[in-house]
């Protein structure tokens, strides 16, 4: 409470969630530089409506959220794909993982250098964050492959979604994703419309990494006309 960031401090944020947050903090204009996302490499040329996907199980993403979904969705199949878990020893990282084998309906690969066999299977992708995400990359990622999401309605996450999904609250019940999952898988016309609202989103032009090159040299070249 009360604290400053000192003038000659500059920030660039990583959002415009972030951004907002940190406004607060600082008399100095906030930069918004997003994460580069080259679509190329995650399109996919051909796509089968295989999975509930869900990335990087851990309890900060949802994982207890999303277990409790494949046990209210038996007649669904899942696919859980490790993150890169470095920083978990295998012993923790097991234990939190240890339910998800009981799941008859749910597939676990191992973490994924390319992401095109996930999203080529990938039919809905689930992203039901505990913490505050402050952009969510996943989601553009998905939806460059017409891929709706249903997330939790937390952080940047509603920034990124734009209208190519289905944000979830309260973020913590896993009935409310139920929900959304169900009418999806059932509701076809919903399902083609959110699809293509989630390639158009994919394609907005804040999202380019050329934009976020523009913003940054921006950026820094205000901030060298100030000081010099």
């Amino acid at each position: 409470a009360g604290f400053v960031v000192p003038d000659e401090f500059h920030i660039i944020a990583n959002s415009t969630f972030t951004a907002s947050i940190i406004t607060q903090f600082t008399r100095n204009e906030v930069g918004v530089v997003l994460p580069f996302i080259d679509l190329d490499q995650y399109q996919v040329i051909k796509r089968k409506r295989q999975y509930i996907t869900f990335i990087n199980p851990i309890p900060q993403k949802g994982l207890d959220i999303a277990i409790e979904i494949a046990r209210c969705l038996p007649q669904e199949r899942f696919l859980f794909v490790k993150g890169n878990i470095k920083r978990c020893t295998n012993l923790h990282f097991f234990n939190f993982m240890k339910p998800i084998y009981k799941l008859p309906n749910v597939e676990v690969w191992d973490h994924q250098h390319d992401m095109r066999p996930v999203y080529a299977v990938t039919d809905i992708l689930l992203v039901p964050s505990q913490f505050i995400e402050t952009f969510g990359r996943v989601i553009i990622e998905a939806q460059v492959n017409g891929i709706p999401v249903v997330a939790a309605n937390a952080g940047g996450i509603p920034y990124t979604l734009g209208r190519g999904g289905i944000l979830v609250e309260p973020k913590n019940e896993a009935q409310a994703y139920v929900n959304a999952l169900c009418q999806l898988r059932t509701e076809e016309n919903l399902y083609t419309q959110l699809s293509a609202l989630a390639l158009e989103n994919s394609q907005r032009p804040e999202f380019a990494p050329q934009h976020q090159v523009k913003n940054f040299i921006r950026f820094v070249g205000n901030r060298i006309k100030v000081t010099s």
